[in-house]
């Protein structure tokens, strides 16, 4: 079988560089099989008469080239007769080659040299564009199909990606995507590694770099994204928002949803927080609209138009806005202190409706309808649907774990409220919710645990 070189540069000085040493090593004598080296200079081939040159044997005809690049990113064509296949005689027949045939006839690696230097740019720079890895849900649940590509879109509705065997771009639903992997530019790696440590200063100079250096749009979609839930971390809505928004106008489809930095619980706001959001109130763009109405909803100057903003909203053609404000404005009937068997069945048929990427916010509101109704324990297996179901880096997810520790303790489940208390602790330290569960650790425990 004959030996393929694969070359990864995507210059043609990288390429001769790392594809030198790689032909030399396939194509010596020591890998080589004995009966396929060609002959020392001056030694006659086998079986031929002695003292009789063997070049005028040479085929006159052109010689079989094959391809310079192939999907799979290896050499063809001459690379295959030239790592040992008696490439020496083909390549004899090459006008690029001839001025080398003397010593290409008693040195084969020589012409591979040759025929790398040639070749190898262009293979190289065909190489570097499918440096994506996307895994696709299969026929059947449990199956899987890997493609090595080029992603040039990615949306909440498709990816759209370019294999090396096709020449167009194919389109697959994006809820057929299991994953994407791709290279990151340096500071998109750094914003993401300082975003991890809770460095959000760092990590939003970073990202805000990354989104200068990418080139992809999609790519840039994702740092928007980063961007987003390093303000959410701060509790910074009105960065967020602002944020979301570039995100949103770029794809109203987006696959981030979840990350709208609506409010689904009583938060505080800063000055900065409630005058930029009183702006969005009479903003263009529907999803800011809705955005302010939910910061501004429990506020004593602009609850009220913040409440018709909502009513309003909920005849918007965008159905994302128009579901979310509905359930906005559900928010806002629970201070009354009263849910209904009918209005709390409903809801939860509801909530099963929505596309899963809409469905945090919703049933935290479910979950306070339960605790409202004193059903503790459907209180906590709700709120605990967020963190298990739809984690994400709203303050909302952690907010539901803490609440879920607290209706386990009014049923007397104790020892596992700590535990859901420490989780909140180690998985979102940068949350509001992890000091709450810091302040209800430290107290002390009071009568009897049932385990």
């Amino acid at each position: 079988m004959p030996n393929r070189i694969s070359i990864r540069s995507a210059t043609p000085a990288a390429a001769a560089t790392q594809a030198a040493p790689v032909t030399r090593r396939v194509t010596g004598a020591g890998n080589t099989p004995k009966a396929l080296q060609p002959p020392a200079w001056g030694q006659p081939r086998s079986g031929a008469t002695p003292g009789k040159s063997t070049a005028k044997r040479l085929p006159r005809r052109g010689c079989s080239r094959g391809t310079s690049s192939s999907p799979s990113g290896t050499l063809s064509g001459y690379g295959e007769f030239a790592a040992g296949h008696l490439g020496w005689r083909r390549c004899a027949a090459d006008p690029r080659l001839r001025s080398v045939t003397p010593l290409a006839y008693g040195r084969g690696w020589l012409v591979s040299v040759v025929f790398v230097l040639i070749s190898a740019p262009n293979l190289g720079s065909a190489q570097t564009k499918f440096t994506d890895k996307v895994v696709l849900q299969g026929t059947t649940a449990s199956s899987r199909v890997t493609l090595q590509c080029e992603v040039t879109d990615y949306t909440g509705e498709a990816i759209v990606l370019r294999t090396p065997a096709s020449k167009e771009d194919r389109r697959f639903p994006a809820a057929q995507v299991i994953s994407v992997k791709t290279p990151q530019m340096a500071t998109h790696d750094r914003g993401l590694a300082h975003l991890k440590k809770g460095e959000y200063d760092q990590a939003e100079a970073s990202l805000t770099q990354a989104l200068t250096d990418e080139g992809r749009r999609w790519v840039r979609r994702e740092i928007l994204a980063d961007l987003v839930r390093c303000s959410l971390r701060q509790n910074r809505y009105a960065a967020a928002g602002s944020q979301f928004q570039r995100l949103f106008l770029a794809d109203r489809t987006t696959r981030h949803i979840r990350l709208i930095p609506l409010v689904w619980d009583d938060t505080p706001l800063d000055a900065e927080t409630r005058i930029t959001a009183a702006a969005w109130l009479d903003g263009k763009e529907a999803v800011m609209r809705l955005i302010g109405a939910s910061l501004l909803l429990r506020d004593s100057r602009y609850g009220k138009p913040a409440q018709d903003m909502l009513r309003g909203l909920a005849q918007e053609p965008g159905q994302r806005v128009r579901l979310l404000a509905g359930w906005q404005e559900w928010r806002l009937k629970q201070r009354s202190g009263e849910v209904s068997d009918l209005e709390l069945a409903r809801r939860e048929t509801l909530v099963e409706e929505l596309e899963k990427e809409l469905r945090p916010g919703p049933w935290y509101l479910i979950a306070k309808a339960h605790l409202i109704r004193q059903e503790y324990d459907l209180a906590s297996a709700a709120f605990l649907r967020l963190p298990l179901l739809h984690d994400s880096d709203h303050p909302v997810t952690p907010r539901a774990m803490f609440n879920a520790a607290r209706a386990l303790e009014q049923i007397g489940f104790r020892r596992q409220a700590q535990r859901l208390d420490q989780e909140v602790i180690d998985r979102y330290a940068w949350s509001p919710a992890a000091k709450l569960s810091q302040q209800a650790i430290a107290k002390p425990v009071q009568g009897t645990s049932k385990e």
